[in-house]
């Protein structure tokens, strides 16, 4: 779709037309898979010679195909100018028939109320045609009639159902153009306002930062941007998004966070900076979204999606007023979706087309399961967008893991137990007890061999086809069972990716686990299809692994590094050169970790942040503190809990306990600010060095190129010392603030460990006794 808005023209396909509506659609959907569309292309070839056979035969005029058919259809002070390409037009009894082909997964016939109920966009692409036809631009398709050919992929049987006219064209063009015209007023705030910088008063550093973003930006369509934490990333990537959105570079800017905290300090930075003049929706995860309530309950029977058009007619819903109100909170949603019993998912998902700005997590782009919520969204440009990735460290990995899929015996058997209640077809059962069978025989090891890759490729190829060929009762599908069958057909997605390096292993008998290595060629693909990306974090460099993990080259980024001159002169860091804290040797140090733990309280004026690279070594030590120093109050990070508990702990903590034993690449070290001016003592008992488990063995072999050094390097030491970097970097984010950061380990000493510290990190002293700790610890102590 392509909307000038001067000129109030809509450009649209027929296709994407027929598609086109402001609100939720039925069902749990299925993907395309290329078997899919190979086979969908054997169909069409094949009726296109049958039907140039028949005409030749009976004297009839010879068929045409892929005809292209234009129209303009004029909608509420807006003109609709569709196109499009008509699979077949043929001759009956001297008049044209626009003919669509459609294949399906399913025995045919059935009956078309039937069709007409699981296929209402392709009856409206006919209607559209029909429609175009009836304009008169081209008089061979004078008093043509339309019809849908379905065709069974499988079987090949056949049915022609005929299509009278698009009944639902009018409220199609009826949203579309209130669609347009919603668009073109926020185009038109946006041009209008004043784009003020987001601090009244610049600290040293951010004097030059719009002019140096703007001018890596007119050099490349991606920027990478590195500037320390605290410096003001978000407020300074929304003010160069909405910069460019005025000056009518961009339409739209998605603002991608993989943490909460980014997630909600992007809301509050609009708000504070430029209350009105942009629309944004912040898209939260589904079980977030969840309720259970008399109208609906989330996740129970059978899908969110199942029956929701009806209700959401029956409700009344505008999107349009909703975001012309400002943006849907979570909780609005909740009880919107409560009071109308539609999914409150739905509601905030049908939202978005009418935001300027999305804000997400990196999932709504970067993972083939979510991806459809933002890219799929009514009137969505890749080309016409702005991209904005916080903590775009994290990306490879996040794309990695949303390329990577699971199976275990024992939940497929339980699938298979639920699915018996929805009479399913032999075929399906069949497809699923297989399955189940084969991963049940699967026995530990550290790498599976290409058989198990290849078998069970082919069983999930046939458990796909089985199921979208289904028509189950949903209604005795118990909780969540329907999302689980379609979930399970999502395995399957790395399997048919050539472009993921993968490795398939099995962590237990009646395991498998199906891990992306390297989703590099994806992530590259999704960030050049955006008119410009900006990905930024305190902790970029170093860029080459980095760059090669997201598929990039120098020349395909600008890289600008803003720097606080403030932030380097309040810390003060030594490296403890008295511990080697390796997994085979730090049981002997869990004594001397809590002795130096000790001296940093006992010279603390606030309490001191203890950062490990696991938990269970940071409860070791926390074990032996209490022992050693009972007199000194714990608060051990707690396991899987969420942001708003997190930030209760971190609040808490900081209150009540005198030491915060701390996990380094957690959310309590990456993704909660409140250490800043609360803590003046920390310690980093160890590089957050990746445990040596089947994976990182893997991606170790993966990386082995020019040498064994390079490829530990880049697969231990580099994501290690980024978590570092990442923690220490929590302590000093204002003027004024200061932290004395005690590494604890010898190969901190190290060049290449050494090497990768930030620049403002850089160890000042080196700890070869207690007497030279306390004597650093002294306020007048070595600093810098």
């Amino acid at each position: 779709m392509d909307i000038d808005y001067d000129s109030r023209l809509i450009r649209i396909a027929a296709g994407e037309l027929s598609q086109f509506r402001l609100g939720p659609r039925e069902g749990g959907g299925s993907r395309e898979g290329r078997w899919r569309m190979e086979l969908g292309s054997f169909w069409h070839v094949r009726l296109q010679d049958e039907e140039s056979a028949a005409a030749q035969k009976s004297g009839e005029i010879a068929p045409r195909f892929e005809v292209p058919v234009s129209g303009k259809l004029l909608r509420a002070g807006w003109t609709v100018e569709v196109s499009g390409r008509i699979d077949q037009i043929v001759t009956r009894a001297g008049a044209p028939v626009i003919r669509e082909v459609k294949t399906v997964p399913h025995p045919l016939p059935l009956p078309e109320e039937a069709l007409a109920a699981r296929y209402p966009d392709y009856f409206a692409q006919a209607g559209v045609y029909l429609a175009l036809a009836r304009l008169g631009g081209d008089a061979s398709l004078a008093g043509a009639s339309a019809e849908l050919l379905f065709v069974d992929m499988e079987g090949g049987a056949r049915q022609v159902v005929r299509v009278e006219e698009a009944s639902d064209l009018e409220r199609r063009l009826a949203d579309l153009a209130e669609f347009a015209e919603a668009r073109r007023g926020c185009r038109a705030r946006i041009a209008a306002a004043v784009i003020e910088p987001p601090f009244a008063e610049l600290r040293q550093g951010q004097e030059k930062t719009a002019e140096a973003l703007a001018g890596a930006a007119a050099k490349s369509r991606i920027v990478l941007w590195e500037a320390p934490t605290g410096f003001g990333k978000s407020a300074w990537a929304l003010h160069h998004a909405l910069a460019r959105m005025k000056a009518g570079e961009f339409s739209r800017a998605i603002y991608l966070s993989g943490r909460s905290t980014g997630q909600v300090q992007v809301v509050k930075e609009l708000e504070k900076n430029w209350p009105g003049i942009v629309r944004a929706q912040q898209m939260r995860s589904r079980s977030e979204h969840a309720i259970a309530s008399p109208m609906h309950t989330c996740g129970e029977g059978a899908s969110c999606r199942e029956g929701i058009e009806e209700a959401w007619a029956h409700a009344g819903i505008s999107p349009a007023r909703i975001a012309a109100e400002g943006a849907l909170e979570l909780e609005a949603a909740r009880r919107l979706g409560a009071e109308t019993g539609v999914c409150p998912y739905e509601i905030t998902r049908a939202v978005l087309p009418f935001a300027d700005l999305w804000i997400g997590d990196m999932n709504y782009v970067f993972s083939p399961h979510s991806s459809g919520v933002f890219l799929n969204a009514p009137g969505f440009d890749a080309a016409k967008t702005l991209l904005v990735v916080d903590e775009a460290h994290n990306l490879p990995r996040r794309a990695e893991d949303a390329w990577s899929a699971a199976l275990d015996s024992g939940r497929l058997e339980q699938l298979r137990i639920e699915l018996s209640f929805a009479h399913p077809s032999r075929r399906l059962s069949r497809a699923l007890d297989s399955l189940a069978s084969f991963v049940r025989r699967l026995n530990a090891c550290d790498r599976c061999d290409d058989t198990v890759f290849y078998e069970v490729k082919d069983l999930l190829h046939e458990y796909t086809e089985a199921l979208e060929s289904e028509r189950l009762d949903t209604e005795s599908l118990r909780g969540g069972a329907l999302e689980a069958l379609w979930e399970l057909e999502e395995a399957a997605l790395p399997l048919e990716n050539e472009s993921l390096r993968l490795l398939l292993h099995s962590p237990a008998r009646g395991k498998l686990e199906i891990t992306c290595l390297d989703a590099s060629a994806e992530v590259a693909k999704a960030l050049k299809s955006f008119g410009g990306a900006l990905l930024m974090s305190a902790t970029l460099r170093p860029l080459a692994p980095l760059l090669a993990s997201c598929g990039l080259k120098d020349a395909d980024a600008a890289f600008v590094r803003s720097v606080a001159p403030w932030r380097g002169m309040g810390y003060s860091v030594a490296v403890d050169e008295r511990a080697d804290t390796r997994l085979k040797t730090r049981a002997r140090y869990h004594a001397l970790a809590a002795e130096a733990i000790g001296d940093l309280a006992a010279s603390a004026t606030g309490p001191v942040a203890a950062f490990f690279p696991s938990y269970r070594y940071a409860a070791d030590v926390a074990e032996t503190l209490a022992i050693d120093h009972p007199g000194l109050r714990l608060a051990l990070q707690p396991r899987g809990i969420d942001l708003a508990a997190q930030r209760e702990f971190v609040a808490t903590a900081l209150d009540s306990a005198d030491v915060l034993l701390l996990v380094l690449g957690s959310g309590f070290s990456e993704g909660i600010d409140e250490l800043g001016g609360r803590v003046n003592r920390a310690i980093v008992v160890s590089p957050a060095l990746p445990e040596a488990d089947a994976v990182q063995v893997a991606r170790m072999e993966e990386a082995r190129g020019s040498s064994s050094a390079k490829a530990f390097h880049e697969t231990y030491v580099v994501p290690g010392m980024r978590k570092v970097n990442q923690a220490i970097g929590r302590l000093v984010r204002a003027p004024g603030q200061e932290a004395k950061v005690l590494l604890f380990c010898r190969r901190f000493a190290e060049a290449q460990y050494q090497g990768l510290l930030d620049e403002d990190f850089a160890p000042q002293a080196t700890i070869r006794s207690r007497g030279e700790l306390l004597a650093w610890l002294e306020p007048d102590g070595p600093a810098r």
